[in-house]
């Protein structure tokens, strides 16, 4: 790592002159659950980052999604949670589109004791897995199509979300209407705020759509040929949603199952690779795929159980996983097939991809993105062979090796083989054991369902 990877005061200095009114500037950074986490600075504090750096907890990379530090493994209160350096991305500084106020924003890098990248964070453990494509002369190119939904800003009688009024049809949605331009035209005003604010950020999106669930949407980004900004796209696009909804006095939600009747939101990554040539390596000329394609899938398919718990991190991430809803329920693969966990899509031999369709879209994205290219780099590398593809409906029958419970998922990560190799021993161990505590945090909570089930007396 070096200077040249990080902004400079110079890069502040004409954002300033560029936008004189802006006198704050928000440092932000995903945690290990993927929220976004950061400090307000004043133009002289943010001097100071730009310039030399400044300095933050270690932990904060690990914290649950309640935002609690506990102490995972030691790291936290019981080292004495001792701070690292942080460093601007280069590039990064942005205006704010949605702040109520001029305000702009910067991602930032965690570095170690040494100066070197943070092992626990999950923008670099990306990074190191696309290195190791690097030298097998592979360069991974990737999209991700992101689902949401909007909810009202206030909840039910029992606390659950709501879905939100139309302010041009001036009522709730009741029914599903896949891919419904009237939806969308309902919340017009909020979806070209959303398309204006992905402009002005540069945001490769490439579509918007109303997806299967009432008041349900799906954002597709288009594909780069680095996976590390294909995984930036994806967080700051949440942020771009979850922002403009707030100016709208509304909320946008990316956990993976708000409502038990509809289809949940999904995180599906399309991928291909390309050779030092620039060819893409899947292709073959014919409508099946390359070797190297099915060397991938069989990679990816025998570490779908190890990650699990980063492609699906929370307790209800596994309630998105119903037969019949077009959501994986085996480790399956086939060709133009929404039923199964890793799909090629249709199209010319030379466009031929895969597309992972197992991660919710309350999944980090740089996490949820290394497991899946780990799979794909192990199934490259040591030639495996995938089995054969399925045909028909592959989501009605649950595969029994397959963990659909968060307890099962953690276990799997425990017992990993392949993982370690490309994440790291702690970082696999660590996170494990950082979701584990928040489940029995989780679990230590009476319910509503507990009391009516078990607290009535016989009649």
């Amino acid at each position: 790592m070096t200077v040249g990877d990080f902004a400079t005061v110079a890069e502040l200095d004409t954002f300033s002159s560029e936008n004189p009114d802006i006198t704050t500037i928000d440092l932000v950074f995903p945690d290990l659950s993927g929220i976004i986490r950061g400090k307000r600075l004043t133009l002289h504090h943010a001097r100071q980052l730009f310039a030399d750096g400044l300095q933050l907890p270690g932990s904060m990379l690990l914290l649950s999604v309640t935002g609690s530090c506990m102490d995972p493994m030691g790291y936290g209160v019981s080292d004495g949670d001792p701070d690292v350096s942080i460093r601007p991305i280069t590039g990064s500084l942005r205006r704010i589109p949605w702040a109520s106020s001029p305000r702009g924003q910067v991602s930032v890098r965690f570095l170690d004791g040494t100066g070197q990248p943070n092992p626990a964070e999950p923008r670099h453990l990306l990074s190191t897995i696309v290195a190791r494509f690097s030298e097998l002369g592979l360069t991974p190119v990737v999209a991700c199509e992101l689902e949401f939904c909007l909810i009202d800003r206030e909840r039910d009688a029992n606390g659950a979300p709501q879905r939100p009024r139309s302010p041009l049809a001036g009522r709730r949605h009741s029914s599903t209407q896949l891919m419904s331009l009237s939806y969308l035209d309902d919340f017009d005003s909020y979806v070209e705020d959303v398309t204006a604010a992905v402009r002005e950020w540069s945001l490769p999106v490439t579509a918007l759509n109303a997806e299967y669930g009432g008041d349900q949407f799906e954002i597709n980004l288009r594909h780069v040929d680095d996976a590390v900004m294909s995984a930036d796209h994806a967080v700051l696009l949440k942020q771009v949603v979850q922002g403009v909804a707030a100016r709208h006095e509304l909320r946008a939600t990316f956990m993976a199952k708000p409502y038990t009747d509809t289809a949940g939101n999904g995180m599906h990554w399309h991928i291909s690779l390309l050779d030092n040539e620039g060819r893409n390596v899947f292709d073959d000329g014919g409508d099946a795929g390359s070797e190297t394609l099915r060397h991938a899938i069989a990679g990816i398919l025998a570490t779908m159980p190890e990650a699990m718990a980063l492609s699906a991190p929370n307790i209800n991430s596994y309630r998105r996983f119903k037969p019949g809803l077009f959501v994986p329920m085996s480790r399956s693969w086939g060709y133009n097939n929404r039923s199964v966990a890793l799909r090629i899509p249709g199209g010319a031999p030379q466009d031929r991809r895969l597309e992972y369709r197992v991660p919710g879209a309350d999944a980090n994205p740089y996490l949820a993105l290394s497991a899946l290219l780990a799979g794909m780099h192990h199934g490259i590398d040591e030639k495996l062979t995938a089995p054969e593809a399925s045909t028909g409906n592959a989501c009605e029958e649950v595969d029994e090796g397959l963990p659909l419970r968060l307890h099962d998922a953690l276990r799997a990560l425990d017992n990993a083989k392949i993982l370690p190799a490309y994440m790291g021993q702690d970082y696999c161990a660590v996170y494990a054991q950082c979701k584990r505590l928040e489940l029995d945090e989780f679990m230590g909570e009476l319910s509503a369902r507990e009391f009516d089930w078990y607290l009535r007396p016989e009649a």
